[in-house]
């Protein structure tokens, strides 16, 4: 992403790990707070439009200071947050030296509505949206990412725990907020 090796901060956010970060103004609040302090920017007093101060934020951050922000699980905030997800997102990174990135479920369902987080998205970002989809693990691949873990931590299963374990690689969970 950036061919120079100027200064370069990450931000991340894991959403909905906990009750206060599935409230998106939360995040975004301490987002902003983080960017201020990172730039020597004015922190503002007063939070009444997140959205809008995010975007003014993220304006100020010197041209020669690279920032990405990254939002993991937008899937897990509560669905007031996921229902039109253009009220707390910014329009777009405007400036080169601005990079986020997302991860989500493409869509779920909460309380037999579905919500497409996954076309929000793209109608937010039109023709700047990147893609990478990471595909669900089959049999052998979770069999051995647990056998490299477990190598890692020189461990191992007994045939029992194996056993147990073995047919649990083939289900598919879905985790719903």
């Amino acid at each position: 992403w950036y061919s120079q090796a100027n200064s370069v901060s990450v931000i991340i956010r894991f959403l909905g790990a906990t009750p206060s970060s599935s409230d998106i103004r939360r995040p975004l609040i301490s987002i902003i707070e983080q960017i201020c302090i990172l730039y020597h920017l004015t922190v503002p007093s007063n939070f009444d439009n997140v959205k809008e101060i995010l975007e003014n934020i993220l304006l100020q951050i010197p041209k020669d200071e690279y920032l990405i922000l990254l939002l993991d699980s937008i899937d897990q905030l509560q669905l007031v947050d996921l229902k039109n997800l253009s009220k707390w997102l910014p329009k777009s990174f405007l400036s080169s030296n601005i990079k986020c990135i997302f991860s989500t479920i493409p869509e779920i369902e909460i309380d037999r509505e579905t919500i497409h987080i996954h076309t929000q998205l793209q109608t937010i970002y039109k023709n700047n949206l990147v893609e990478i989809e990471v595909k669900t693990f089959d049999e052998n691949t979770v069999e051995q990412v647990l056998h490299s873990w477990l190598e890692q931590d020189q461990r191992c299963l007994t045939t029992i725990q194996h056993e147990w374990l073995k047919p649990k690689f083939s289900i598919r969970h879905y985790i719903t907020p």
